[in-house]
C-alpha cells in the first residue's frame, strides 16, 4: 500500500507546486486604439493613439496613415508613457511613430494616450464623410517588442475624422467606406479554419498588395486560396507572418470594382491555444507607397477591418464523460491521461476540460482519476461517467 502512496503524493505535490504559481491574464486584448472625432471643415482637431491592456513592451514602431487628401498633419505630441521617442520628422502619411528603452530591464505596461496627432482638416472635405486613420505596425520586424526580444501582438482599432455637417453633394444611393474585412471565426483547438479576406464598396482599384499579420504562437498558415476577383495574383509563397497578397492587372483600361472575397486563409490552431481566447488578424497596407492604386494611378484608400480566430471553449454534444482521449469509451488509460497531464507530462492530444472533470467542480484533479477508476470497478459514481455530455 506504502509504495501505491507514493506516487500519488508525488503527483499531488507537483499539482500544489503549479498551482502556487501566480497567474495572470489580460482583461482583454491588447490594443492599439486610433480615436473617433468630428470637426468642421478648415478646422483643427486632435486625434488620439491610445495604448489598451498593454502586456508589457520595451519598444515600438507604428504606422499612421490617412487620407491625405482631406487630412493634413499639423503637430504630433507625445504622450510620455513609453519611454524614449523618436518620431519621424516629417509630417505626412504614412507617418511614423517610434519608442524605445533599450537600457530598461523590465517591460513598460503603460496605458493611455502614446501620441496626439492634430489634424487640419481641408476647406473642401465632405461634410458628413469619415475619413480613415489606420495604424499598423510589422508584426514579422518585431514592429513592438518587450525585454525578451520577444514579438508582442496589439490588436489595431483604428479611427476616423469625420466632417461635420451634412453633405452639400448630391446623394447618391450606394457604398458607404471601401473596406478590406477580415472575418471573425471560432475553431477548435488542433482544427484548421477559414478566414477570408473580403473586399467591400470596392471605388475601383488596378492593383493591391496586402500584409495579413496574425499571432503565429497560436496560428499557423497552412494554405491561401485566392478568390480569382482581383486578377493576376501573386501572394507570397512563404506562409509566415506577416503574410503579403497582391494582386495587379497593369494592362488594365478600367479599374475593377468587384467586391467579396479576395483570399481565403487556412490556419491551424494550435493544440495548446488558450481555449475562449481570441487570436487577431489584421490587414494593412502601405498607402504612402501606392498599396492600392487605380488605372489612373492614383493611390485608393481603405478601411481595414481586423478578424480573429477565437478558440472554442465548448464540447461537443458527442464527447462522453471521463473519455478524454475521445476514443469512443472510457478506460484505464483515461485516467492516467489525467495523471499524467496533472503531473505536466505531456499527452498526445489536447485535453477538454469538460471531459476530464468528471465532477464538475471547475478543476481536473486526482478526484477526477478516483472516480474514473471506482466507476470501471463497477462501484457507485454519483456522475455520469459513460455518458454522453449533455
Amino acid at each position: 500500500m506504502s509504495k501505491r502512496i507514493i506516487p500519488i503524493v508525488l503527483v499531488l505535490s507537483i499539482v500544489l507546486s503549479v498551482l502556487l504559481i501566480p497567474t495572470a491574464f489580460a482583461s482583454s486584448e491588447a490594443q492599439i486604439i486610433v480615436s473617433n472625432v468630428t470637426a468642421d471643415p478648415g478646422a483643427t482637431v486632435d486625434v488620439n493613439i491610445t495604448f489598451a491592456n498593454n502586456p508589457g513592451i520595451m519598444g515600438a514602431t507604428l504606422n499612421v496613415t490617412y487620407d491625405d487628401s482631406a487630412l493634413t498633419l499639423v503637430s504630433v505630441k507625445d504622450g510620455g508613457i513609453l519611454g524614449t521617442q523618436s518620431h519621424k520628422p516629417e509630417l505626412k502619411s504614412p507617418y511614423t511613430l517610434a519608442w524605445s528603452d533599450d537600457t530598461a530591464v523590465t517591460n513598460n505596461t503603460s496605458n493611455g494616450v502614446a501620441a496626439t496627432l492634430t489634424f487640419k482638416v481641408s476647406g473642401s472635405a465632405v461634410k458628413g464623410k469619415s475619413y480613415p486613420i489606420a495604424v499598423s505596425y510589422d508584426y514579422d520586424n518585431y514592429g513592438i517588442y518587450d525585454v525578451n526580444l520577444n514579438r508582442v501582438i496589439f490588436t489595431p482599432v483604428n479611427g476616423s475624422v469625420k466632417v461635420s455637417g451634412n453633405s452639400e453633394q448630391p446623394t447618391v444611393p450606394g457604398p458607404d467606406e471601401a473596406q478590406i474585412i477580415v472575418s471573425n471565426v471560432t475553431a477548435d483547438p488542433g482544427a484548421t479554419v477559414d478566414v477570408n479576406i473580403t473586399f467591400a464598396n470596392n471605388p475601383g482599384i488596378m492593383g493591391a498588395t496586402l500584409n495579413v499579420t496574425y499571432d503565429d504562437s497560436a496560428l499557423t498558415l497552412v494554405s491561401v486560396k485566392d478568390g480569382g476577383i482581383l486578377g493576376t495574383q501573386s501572394h507570397k509563397p512563404e506562409l509566415k507572418s506577416p503574410y503579403t497578397l497582391a494582386w495587379s492587372d497593369d494592362t488594365a483600361v478600367t479599374n475593377n470594382t468587384s467586391n467579396g472575397v479576395a483570399a481565403t486563409l487556412t490556419f491551424k490552431v494550435s493544440g495548446s491555444a488558450v481555449k475562449g481566447k481570441s487570436y487577431p488578424i489584421a490587414v494593412s497596407y502601405d498607402y504612402d507607397n501606392y498599396g492600392i492604386y487605380d488605372v489612373n494611378l492614383n493611390r485608393v484608400m481603405f478601411t481595414p477591418v481586423n478578424g480573429s480566430v477565437k478558440v472554442s471553449s465548448d464540447v461537443p454534444s458527442n464527447y462522453i464523460l471521463g473519455d478524454v482521449d475521445s476514443n469512443g469509451e472510457v478506460m484505464v488509460t483515461d485516467a492516467t491521461f489525467i495523471q499524467r497531464m496533472i503531473a505536466l507530462i505531456d499527452i498526445p492530444f489536447v485535453l477538454v476540460e469538460k471531459v476530464a472533470d468528471v465532477d464538475g467542480d471547475g478543476d481536473v484533479t486526482l478526484m477526477d482519476v478516483s472516480y474514473i477508476q471506482r466507476w470501471l470497478a463497477n462501484l457507485h459514481v454519483s456522475y455520469n461517467i459513460g455518458k454522453p455530455i449533455a
